[in-house]
């Protein structure tokens, strides 16, 4: 009798990155602690385990095959301008208002409760990141609504509320409400919901507003400066957002690269490929730090910390401009470490990849952002003095940064004017200098030292053979490139 040939064994694969506990992060906990929300970390160790579950990976599956459908109309022609969305993407936001992704600092005293709340936006984010988008909006609305003292009064204990009701309500919108107070609908028409790259599980509507009724928030004929607050708030989540994205595409490379074989051995033990993840993991780590020490600076400010508030109005933008242009070229080399299986929709790196410009785009462009930092230490009384002192801190801890920082110091110095085309021409330049200056300071002082040397090598000085023009993979030789690698490993099932 002849035994049938199997054509379904499969060999040499990964085992699925789920089963982990997403908080397992050590430079998000370590940057916690020195932003005074220490005390968070059993919060986040519980939302992490909820973000590495295979059950939160199928739901994050689910809400980005199932995108967002409009219903214009009811079955009778009545106009009712709803979303329908899959309960899926109603199962990850009751999990984020249950952890108060939202608003909660809002409502907390604690010292560092915006960093944790940053630390939770972080770990969550990396399990689906569509969904952060009206959490983001609701913590950054806040700030705003507090202009009008009356409806924050009436408003903001809802918006902070941790139970999550997808229901069409009255007082839904703070300032535009979809339900007037008599119970009828407000004069709010979704045209079409955009049909976009990325962020698919959200729903991103074009709107027309026809005799709605909305009430005024601050001054008239200020609106900007009344949401400007906003703008620094959702901005800060963009970094925290381009961040987690980095962490989740590098903890998959190293993932896939340790469990996979090419020419008899693991894919990690091959030199190059153990050069570009210690790379990714570099970024991955610096961004981490930055974003941290951002929620760290908003935090304080909120609670009338000039010098943070100063150095926050720099230092944001910067960071602003450069993490989040970071992130598509991070996200497609971690990619391209999956081979061809990063190609496939089933490994979660495809919507990785589409995710990353967006946060680069949202909350002010590459342009805006880096003319942004010109403005701030042109206008700003303070920024700069503020930027010196907190790069000083790290003054001595490595050559090649003190150089990076006498140069920085040197531009600053000859900063004349915001608006000379030279300065304009520039700007780009020296705001990705800035937060890749700050980066290093931070990595130098609170990292261990091979993340810090490696990150100096291969950032800082014109001759660095990995700076922030090269491809990842093109660092300097005689690294602990194990060292670094590890930052990036976590404790999954396989």
């Amino acid at each position: 009798m002849t035994v049938p040939h199997s054509t379904h064994e499969v060999r040499n694969q990964v085992p699925p990155l789920a089963g982990y506990d997403v908080a397992e992060d050590a430079a998000l906990l370590e940057a916690a602690e020195r932003e005074e929300a220490g005390w968070a970390a059993d919060g986040l160790h519980t939302l992490g385990r909820l973000a590495g579950s295979a059950a939160t990976s199928e739901q994050a599956r689910l809400a980005n095959e199932h995108l967002p459908v409009l219903r214009s109309h009811d079955r009778w022609g009545n106009r009712i301008d709803e979303v329908e969305f899959h309960p899926a993407w109603h199962a990850l936001m009751g999990t984020a208002v249950g952890h108060g992704l939202h608003a909660a600092p809002w409502a907390d005293q604690r010292p560092g409760a915006h960093v944790a709340r940053a630390a939770k936006f972080y770990v969550w984010a990396q399990a689906e990141a569509g969904h952060g988008c009206p959490l983001s909006m609701t913590y950054a609305a806040i700030p705003a609504l507090r202009h009008a003292p009356a409806l924050a009064g009436r408003f903001e204990p809802l918006l902070a509320a941790r139970s999550y009701d997808p229901r069409l309500r009255p007082l839904t919108c703070f300032l535009l409400p979809r339900v007037l107070p008599g119970g009828d609908r407000n004069g709010l028409r979704i045209a079409r919901l955009k049909d976009k790259l990325g962020n698919r599980s959200n729903a991103s509507a074009e709107v027309e507003l026809d005799a709605a009724l909305a009430w005024q928030v601050g001054e008239a004929g200020r609106g900007v400066a009344t949401i400007i607050e906003m703008v620094s708030a959702t901005r800060l989540d963009c970094v925290v957002g381009s961040a987690a994205g980095m962490r989740l595409a590098t903890v998959a490379a190293v993932h896939h690269a340790s469990h996979r074989q090419t020419f008899g051995k693991d894919l990690i033990a091959h030199p190059l490929m153990s050069c570009v993840l210690a790379d990714l993991t570099l970024e991955s780590q610096a961004a981490t730090a930055l974003a941290l020490r951002l929620a760290g600076a908003a935090d304080r400010a909120g609670r009338g910390d000039t010098a943070e508030g100063a150095l926050l109005r720099v230092a944001l933008p910067a960071a602003k401009y450069w993490v989040c242009k970071r992130a598509p070229a991070h996200a497609a080399e971690a990619l391209e470490c999956l081979g061809g299986n990063g190609y496939v929709e089933e490994s979660g790196m495809p919507r990785l990849y589409r995710e990353a410009p967006l946060n680069s785009i949202w909350e002010g462009s590459g342009n805006v952002t880096a003319l942004d930092v010109l403005r701030a230490l042109a206008r700003t009384p303070g920024c700069a003095d503020a930027l010196l002192a907190e790069l000083d801190l790290a003054a001595g801890g490595d050559q090649r940064l003190d150089a990076a920082l006498a140069g920085l110091r040197q531009q600053l110095a000859g900063l004349e004017t915001a608006t000379s085309p030279e300065a304009q021409h520039r700007a780009r330049r020296l705001a990705g200098l800035v937060a890749v200056t700050l980066q290093a300071a931070l990595l130098v002082r609170h990292m261990p030292g091979p993340v810090a040397d490696a990150f100096c090598g291969s950032r800082l000085g014109s001759t660095a053979p990995g700076g922030p023009a090269a491809p990842f993979g093109a660092l300097p030789d005689g690294l602990e490139m194990a060292a670094i690698v590890e930052r990036a490993r976590v404790s999954a099932p396989g």
